[in-house]
């Protein structure tokens, strides 16, 4: 049951995505063109404040769905009631603080968009940027129990189906109007009605959360859920600092264009990662499932194919990125808008390796392991932020992003396998080494392969383009289904694939 509930989760969510993923990079053509690469650079930067801002959740949503997988594996109504009732009230507050803190950071918009030429209303354009996150935590709680019920395919189809709806609108608007305002409203607009429609169907789902009255939550579980915000909150502050300041840094040292253009490989890179995180996401309540029921050696050996998994998809995608980055950046933008090889290099590398931690996670959160590797995110996030300041300055934009690789390598890479290892499946963390060490020899041996024999291609254009993908395509799974097709590991997914096949 929980392997068809992922698999199902896993097909919805890729069919939606794909649909995303190419009004996306529709909507941002139209954007750049209408509106301009310093509208493209502030979008990047609001975007990152604002998440960086979205700390204030501190990670509730990931203690609360934690909290329900034992309530509704037992059926215990009175129990979901009362967390949602919690969920809710702290997600009410989540809103008010973040509308609050936002409100300090106005004077300093034109710092944060260095080279914005001044054409454009920063502060009304920005308190829009608030108020489309503020609309997201007022109906979100309820989403909660479908995702820990393992229900993910449903709140993606109606995330993805009216996000499809919002963007070509947005296109529509943007070539009639080319305003960025009215742009930012219509987002805005969608973003509520995503979450009020998801709340309604929970309660269709779950008629009980419609009962007013509930029972208060006892003192134990009150006090794993706020230890486990704790934290979560040091996690989410680690992630965020990760992912979300070298924009914004980006934009204060080198102006606001260069955050533009990296704004276009990070929506390449967020419209894959999209696709992965809901594959990956969609099995974590199938893992929680599993920790409540399952052996250790059970979980171990699921956990050891879901890395695996992992290992081929983030080694696969990441040698694209590399083969295909500028050349698909050429074909869209222009050459204007590319960063050197370098570059490029340290965003795959940091992609890569924020990709392999995707299954430790995955089961770090399902097992609910948050408490043992809080300061592990806090010494990451000042590592990174020190290192990025520091050598933007020295080196330049590259600067920036060896000081996140730097980082994750020496705390996250090592830090939240040891945990999982020692807390959750209680074994030596040693083979995880090992394997960890065996795949990112490998991607980078097939890397370089496929790179050079890519580079061999004399054509431009779109046909180059094209037969270049399909050097990415062939060679990287080629040599993996060579190497791996006799593991355990690669046995596994494959029946799988011919159950859904019909298939013995």
């Amino acid at each position: 049951m929980r392997t068809k509930k992922s698999i199902r989760n896993v097909i919805v969510t890729l069919g939606a995505q794909i649909i995303n993923i190419i009004l996306t990079f529709v909507g941002r053509t139209v954007f750049n063109t209408m509106l301009g690469e310093e509208c493209l650079g502030i979008n990047t930067v609001f975007t990152q404040t604002l998440t960086v801002l979205s700390l204030a959740e501190l990670g509730f949503g990931s203690a609360i769905i934690y909290s329900m997988y034992k309530p509704l594996a037992d059926g215990d109504e009175e129990k979901i009631r009362a967390l949602m009732a919690l969920y809710k009230k702290a997600y009410l507050i989540v809103a008010a603080v973040i509308a609050l803190l936002s409100i300090p950071l106005i004077p300093f918009l034109y710092t944060l968009t260095k080279g914005q030429d001044g054409g454009q209303n920063l502060t009304i354009i920005y308190l829009l940027y608030v108020a489309n996150t503020v609309v997201t935590y007022l109906y979100a709680y309820k989403r909660s129990i479908i995702i820990a019920d393992q229900n993910m395919h449903i709140v993606t189809l109606y995330q993805y189906i009216l996000t499809s709806i919002q963007q070509i609108i947005q296109i529509i608007f943007l070539y009639v109007t080319k305003s960025f305002v009215l742009y930012l409203i219509i987002q805005i607009v969608i973003n509520f009605l995503i979450n009020y429609l998801i709340s309604k169907k929970a309660e269709k789902m779950y008629p009980y959360l419609k009962k007013k009255e509930h029972t208060e939550l006892d003192s134990e579980t009150k006090n794993t859920i706020f230890r486990n915000i704790k934290a979560m909150f040091m996690h989410r502050a680690g992630d965020v600092v990760m992912n979300s300041t070298d924009s914004l840094i980006l934009s204060a040292f080198t102006g606001v264009v260069n955050a533009g253009f990296y704004g276009n490989y990070k929506m390449i890179l967020s419209a894959i990662s999209g696709i992965l995180n809901q594959i990956f996401n969609s099995v974590v309540a199938s893992v929680g499932n599993m920790g409540a029921k399952e052996s250790i050696e059970k979980i171990h050996s699921t956990y050891l194919a879901i890395n695996f998994i992992g290992f081929w998809i983030y080694s696969f995608c990441t040698i694209c990125f590399f083969t295909l980055f500028n050349p698909f950046i050429t074909l869209w933008m222009g050459e204007g808008a590319l960063f050197n090889m370098s570059i490029v290099f340290l965003i795959c590398v940091n992609f890569y390796m924020t990709g392999m931690r995707r299954a430790t996670l995955i089961f770090r959160d399902a097992m609910g392991l948050f408490w043992y590797d809080r300061y592990k995110a806090v010494v990451e996030c000042v590592m990174n932020l020190v290192l990025s300041i520091i050598l933007v300055q020295k080196i330049g934009i590259a600067g920036i992003f060896v000081g996140t690789v730097f980082s994750m390598a020496f705390v996250s890479a090592w830090v939240e396998p040891y945990i999982l290892y020692k807390y959750g499946l209680k074994q030596s963390v040693s083979e995880f080494g090992i394997r960890y060490f065996i795949y990112t020899v490998i991607t980078l041996i097939v890397g370089a392969i496929t790179w050079f024999l890519a580079e061999w291609i004399s054509w431009g254009g779109i046909i180059g383009f094209i037969v270049r993908t399909l050097i990415c395509i062939i060679v990287p799974n080629l040599i993996y289904l060579l190497l791996f097709w006799k593991t355990k590991e690669f046995q596994y997914f494959w029946k799988i694939a011919m159950r859904m096949l019909g298939r013995k």
